[in-house]
């Protein structure tokens, strides 16, 4: 890192100014918002404050103002830029807290008309464009704010105030948490890469959400002064889903993009959501092998966003317009931003130095625009002015300032298109992009060793590709209980240990039902019409916890053993064949503190009697008990071989719920106890489906034998 001859707080000054000059001054004074420019071109009005502009803009007020923490003196500038953080979040949590209905809405249907609003007027808060006339469904930016939300609260931000709010923000994880299924917009609002207005899957919203539900799963919103009501909560599963569907996508973005650029915050900051790092570098490769350019990256291959062939009177391209754009898409040195960054969290001095150097001769300097005074040294509308400790504000200071984006000249197009990189491209008039320039601050100050990558991320998430868990064992820890005192007997006889529901006492066993109609209180608040969340089926890394309310301990029988949910699993053989693979996959995703503990209930009907056909038996039926006995025996079989501490290479622990306490993972419920009516009781809640927990329900669907056969 270079020295400089200047002290501390005099770079911390020079960035002060900096900062309030291009953000702050443009941060509206009644809500807190930041339009993502303040220009108005063909391609749109930037005035609007975009979600995830706005999170992106802010990253560097807070950077700066956890480097005027390390000083003692700082005259009131940490403060300062901290409440200015504090009030733009607020602001986003305001809009999107307005549209409180589209997010009951849609965390049942993930519908694309019940989406978020992208984008909200920098002046009001409230919505800009219909919910049909924009590409409003984009995950990664309502992820991407949660994600700031935890690492800022870890940092010792307080953003959110009331428990409504906590409820919201509950809300808003059901609302991301299916998004390895939600067809999107993306973060360049289009969708299909043929720009026709179709959503699709895309690997960074999916990142996003992965990055997002990892980082405010445990968060206390209300910071050391919180209780447990106030905690986020996330389903291990839904992490899990999320993780593996990106992880087995990477490097392809979606089914129409086969690489982008969007991909760098998900494999890098602020995201980190690759754990295996050979993920990583491939596809910091792909991008940077495949869209790699002079004056930045390209977004995506064949993007036609702002070329000189872009027909700009249309929302939307034509099926076979994209060859056009082929070899002239736009490049863009926000994602040199990236790798800058990138570099400096790795410690790769070499690649943070590498991309500082191609950065630097595409940055415009601030006294060479036509506009600067106005754009940039003056008031923005309804923003705040540049210093609030002087009346007579100096002049703006000279700056090095991020353009969005280099074009092809109309005359340069076909010399670019057969001769790739050879021409000189031009900057359009968006100068600077927000969102660029508060990155490219943030690396400044990385480098310069006023801030550390520790400050930026409280959280360690940069840490998980070293965390990698390939080399370490997972041992799942199997209780087997019996359905009553006879068949537990019975089972002894074969050499086979397991417990009543009685005698694991005081733990509670319940059916998995009762978990997942717990969490349906997670989030609920009748003030802003939110019901929790939805009764979805409990997964199988969730049910492997132990659970605490108010001293109580509770376990709950796994999901896949449920016959409400699936007839399947009364065929043991199909059952033999599932409970492998929720070893294998409990032993691949388990990342939870303590070891995964599954609780299996054997019944008299799974098991059978072990009898041989008599001489009574008609023989057209003999092959019924045959098969019958043999499935039976193969389920016994196989709980026997759990003894041996290994099944289908997963290390197992065969034993007694008590003795297997301490070593579990015991996770709290105690939000139920504020969250319940005061006519319910939450334990009733709790071991429902308990005492015995009743697995054979003979004529639940109140059929008679004899009058099906009859009929």
């Amino acid at each position: 890192m270079p020295g400089s001859k200047w002290t501390v707080r005099e770079r911390l000054e020079q960035y002060y100014r900096e900062i309030t000059t291009i953000i702050l001054s443009r941060q509206n004074a009644a809500t807190g918002l930041i339009p993502a420019s303040v220009a108005i071109t063909t391609h749109g009005d930037y005035r609007d404050a975009w979600v995830r502009d706005n999170v992106y803009s802010i990253f560097a007020v807070w950077g700066l103002a956890l480097a005027y923490r390390r000083i003692d003196d700082d005259d009131g500038r940490a403060y300062e830029l901290e409440h200015a953080t504090v009030k733009l979040m607020r602001g986003l949590l305001f809009a999107m807290m307005r549209q409180a209905h589209k997010v009951e809405l849609f965390k049942n249907t993930q519908a694309v008309h019940h989406a978020l609003h992208a984008k909200y007027n920098t002046s009001t808060g409230g919505t800009v464009v219909g919910d049909n006339e924009w590409g409003h469904l984009q995950i990664d930016a309502t992820s991407i704010f949660l994600l700031a939300l935890a690492q800022m609260t870890a940092s010792g931000l307080t953003i959110i105030y009331t428990m409504d709010e906590v409820q919201f923000i509950q809300n808003l994880v059901f609302y991301i948490e299916r998004g390895y299924r939600t067809p999107d917009y993306g973060i360049w609002e289009r969708g299909n890469k043929l720009n026709h207005g179709k959503p699709e899957l895309n690997s960074s919203s999916i990142g996003m959400v992965v990055a997002a539900l990892q980082a405010i799963n445990g968060i206390n919103l209300f910071g050391s002064r919180g209780g447990p009501q106030s905690v986020i909560h996330v389903l291990p599963d839904e992490i899990t889903r999320n993780y593996t569907t990106l992880h087995s996508a990477l490097p392809r973005e979606s089914a129409s993009k086969e690489i982008d650029a969007a991909i760098l915050p998900v494999i890098s900051f602020p995201a980190f959501a690759v754990a295996d790092p050979r993920i990583v570098s491939r596809t910091r490769a792909e991008i940077v092998k495949k869209l790699g350019g002079n004056y930045g990256m390209k977004r995506f291959l064949r993007d036609g966003h702002q070329t000189v062939l872009e027909d700009t009177s249309r929302l939307h391209y034509d099926p076979n317009e994209l060859k056009i754009f082929e070899g002239i898409e736009s490049e863009w040195p926000l994602f040199f931003t990236y790798m800058v960054l990138d570099g400096l969290f790795r410690e790769d001095w070499e690649q943070a130095e590498e991309y500082r150097m191609k950065l630097e001769p595409l940055l415009i300097d601030s006294e060479k625009l036509v506009q600067y005074g106005g754009n940039l040294g003056g008031d923005a509308e309804g923003g705040r002015r540049l210093s609030v400790s002087s009346s007579s504000a100096p002049p703006p200071p000279r700056m090095k300032l991020v353009p969005e984006l280099f074009i092809v000249p109309r005359e340069s197009v076909e010399a670019e298109k057969k001769n790739p990189g050879s021409q000189a491209r031009f900057a359009n008039e968006n100068v600077p992009l927000v969102w660029a320039q508060s990155l490219y601050t943030l690396g400044n100050l990385i480098y310069e060793n006023l801030l550390s990558p520790a400050e930026l991320d409280p959280l360690g998430r940069r840490l998980l590709p070293y965390r990698h868990r390939s080399n370490k064992e997972v041992v799942v820890q199997v209780v087997l209980l019996a359905e009553d005192a006879e068949l537990q007997q019975r089972l002894a006889t074969f050499g086979l240990d397991t417990q009543t529901v009685e005698s694991c006492a005081p733990v509670t066993i319940s059916n998995p039902s009762a978990l997942r109609d717990a969490y349906t209180r997670l989030g609920e608040n009748r003030k802003l019409g939110l019901t929790g969340r939805p009764k979805r089926p409990i997964g199988t890394l969730s049910t492997c916890k132990l659970y605490r309310c108010q001293g109580r301990l509770y376990a709950f029988l796994p999901h896949f053993m449920d016959k409400e949910e699936f007839y399947l699993v009364s065929d043991n053989d199909y059952l033999l064949s599932v409970f492998e693979q929720e070893l294998a996959f409990t032993r691949n995703h388990w990342f939870s503190t303590g070891r995964p503990t599954m609780v299996v209930m054997l019944t008299r009907e799974m098991l059978g009697s072990f009898t041989a056909p008599t001489e009574a038996t008609p023989k057209a039926d003999s092959w019924r008990y045959d098969t019958a006995s043999r499935s039976n025996r193969n389920l016994l079989n196989f709980m026997m071989s759990l003894r041996s501490g290994f099944c289908s290479g997963t290390r197992v622990r065969l034993g007694r719920l008590s003795d297997m306490i301490n070593t579990a993972c015991i996770e709290s419920l105690d939000f139920l106890v504020g969250s319940m009516e005061q006519h319910e009781d939450w334990h009733l809640l709790l071991k429902r489906g308990a005492g015995g927990v009743q697995v054979r329900e003979e004529g639940r669907l109140q059929l008679d034998r004899e009058g099906t056969e009859e009929g």
